[in-house]
This record gives C-alpha cells, structure tokens and sequence, in this order.
C-alpha cells in the first residue's frame, strides 16, 4: 500500500482546518458567557464556574490543587472530619476568588479574540 505525499498533506490540512474551527466555536461560545455570573457561581460553589464555562481542563486542574490543599492543610488534625473541615475551609478561601478570577478572564479573552475576528 502506497501513499500520495500530496493526498496526505491535503488530508493533514483538512484536519488542522477543522480543529482551528472546532477552536473558533469554542471560543465563540465562551465569548457569550456572562462574568457576572461566575462571580455569583464562584460564590455558592466555585467549581460550578468551570462547568458554566465548559473548562474541563482547568475544572480538572482546580479540583486537583483544591485536594492537595486540603490534603496539606488536613494532615495535622487529630480526626478526619477535622481534616475535612480544615480542607473546606481552606478550599472556600482559595477557590473562592481563584474560580471567578480564572474564568472572568478567560471570558474576557474570548471576547477579545472574537472582536479581533
């Protein structure tokens, strides 16, 4: 089996084409989201920024240091739900503004970006 060098640069540019506009509407659709209300969803629960934004990355990346925090914060307490509490307290503190901060300025990129289009 045989390749056309030519059929498959073609292909391969196809591709990248598709995922620069896969990128666009993702962009797009991030562009249209309010910032007000991540900062309301950062203060009732903050992962729920992520979720609102569709940042599966950065929900997984937030999650993760939220864990270790509370995980580093937790280990001296004489019972787990002493540790748990010291965890969601530090969790509340640091996610809190991390969450709205985050999103607020990806929302505001996106904006800038579609406006540059």
């Amino acid at each position: 089996m045989s390749f056309d060098p030519d059929e498959v640069q073609k292909r391969v540019g196809e591709i990248e084409k598709s995922q620069a506009e896969q990128e666009l509407v993702k962009t797009i659709k991030l562009s249209r989201r309010q910032i007000w209300v991540v900062v309301l969803l950062a203060l009732l629960i903050p992962f729920t920024t992520y979720l609102y934004t569709r940042r599966w990355n950065n929900l997984l990346i937030f999650l993760t240091v939220l864990g270790l925090c509370g995980l580093i914060f937790g280990t001296g307490a004489r019972s787990f739900e002493e540790s748990f509490q010291r965890g969601m307290w530090i969790g509340s503190i640091v996610g809190t503004p991390y969450a709205a901060v985050d999103n607020a300025l990806a929302i505001r990129k996106a904006r800038s970006k579609v406006k540059k289009l």
